[in-house]
């Protein structure tokens, strides 16, 4: 049990936030080990959650399951290590989505009690997720470009043999024709020789850079699960992972992915990581337990929306924006049982493995 009084939970950095007005909450473990609220400021009591269990302090009967699931793993890293840790967490709250850069450090007043502060991060968080969805988009687009480009150029090779096969009729002619038509072979010549330069810089182009940056693979999974399900009614497991990959490659296609697994799942969605022999990618794999797809249906390039009852997928983008770093999308056979299970490929490698997390 706790060593210190209601009043002195949290000490000098509780009454801190207090006054600065932002929300506030001291926990500890009881003697079952259970982490309760032992304190809590006015600032936290305005954040819109359920207070009618206020007395029990239960963590999941006034936060919801996710995040109070989360704080309880965190909260026993900080009082074993006595570092500080901050977690991005979504709340729905009255019907609205908001997000709270939560902060988890150890009380100096007592060493079983940890002080969580909030701040809320709604603003910053949807201007990041909708970059992530700006620069997906951009870079689709560049990748078009480059094809059309090429595709132009291919078509004004063809078009300018044309004009220089002509002279082949009416070389040795002493008529001015042959010098005018001389004069355009050689000019088709220089416009072939520059469209296959063109041709040829954009196939040694290859696939587009990709930009790997560690990642906590859970925290993405977790804001996307927050986005798609935020009255959390499924399950969504994801692995607590940290990896090396392009966070914007990694979280449109997974968003995509986990959210056409979610409307058709009938209770759970599980996201599995394996690393390739190589180690210079991953798999990803998203897998429901839903209807699964029809046998006339080609999940890597079918239409969202169901088809005689089963169900179809949209993942077009997805394809288009893997194939720009050299990964790709595969079906698989059922993960679960039944239900549909995709995966994707991408470059990246594996930082850290923990255990799966919901």
């Amino acid at each position: 049990m706790y060593h210190t009084t209601v009043q002195e939970a949290g000490g000098g950095l509780f009454d801190m936030f207090v006054s600065l007005g932002l929300p506030a909450v001291v926990a500890g473990r009881d003697n079952r080990q259970a982490f309760r609220i032992v304190r809590m400021n006015a600032a936290f009591r305005a954040m819109g959650l359920d207070m009618k269990a206020e007395d029990s302090g239960a963590f999941a009967r006034i936060i919801p399951p996710r995040v109070a699931a989360d704080l309880r793993r965190v909260s026993r890293r900080v009082l074993a290590t006595g570092l500080p840790e901050t977690v991005d967490k979504a709340l729905v709250i009255d019907g609205d989505l908001a997000w709270w850069r939560l902060t988890v450090s150890k009380c100096d007043t007592a060493d079983e009690l940890v002080l969580i502060t909030a701040q809320d991060i709604t603003d910053l968080k949807m201007a990041a997720l909708k970059l992530l969805e700006t620069a997906a988009e951009l870079r689709e687009g560049t990748e078009a470009m480059a094809k059309l480009a090429a595709a132009t150029a291919v078509q004004m090779r063809d078009a300018v043999a044309i004009l220089e096969d002509t002279d082949d009729g009416a070389q040795g002619s002493d008529v001015p024709l042959w010098q005018v038509l001389a004069n355009g072979r050689n000019a088709a010549s220089r416009a072939m020789l520059a469209a296959d330069g063109l041709v040829a810089r954009i196939e040694a182009q290859g696939a587009a850079a990709c930009r790997c940056e560690p990642l906590h693979l859970d925290q993405v999974c977790a804001d996307i699960a927050a986005i798609i399900d935020p009255t959390a009614r499924i399950d969504i497991v994801y692995p607590d992972t940290r990896i090396q990959a392009d966070p914007m490659v990694l979280h449109v296609c997974l968003r995509n992915l986990i959210a056409n697994a979610a409307r058709y799942a009938h209770g759970m969605v599980e996201v599995s990581l394996y690393e390739s022999a190589s180690g210079d990618d991953l798999c990803l794999t998203v897998a429901d337990d839903g209807p699964g797809f029809g046998k006339s249906v080609d999940p890597a390039h079918g239409v969202d929306g169901p088809h005689h009852g089963m169900r179809s997928s949209g993942p077009g983008a997805i394809v288009r924006l893997l194939s720009s770093v050299g990964g790709s999308l595969t079906p698989l056979p059922p993960r679960l049982g039944r239900g549909a299970t995709m995966q994707m490929t991408l470059p990246g490698r594996v930082l850290y493995r923990g255990s799966a997390r919901q």
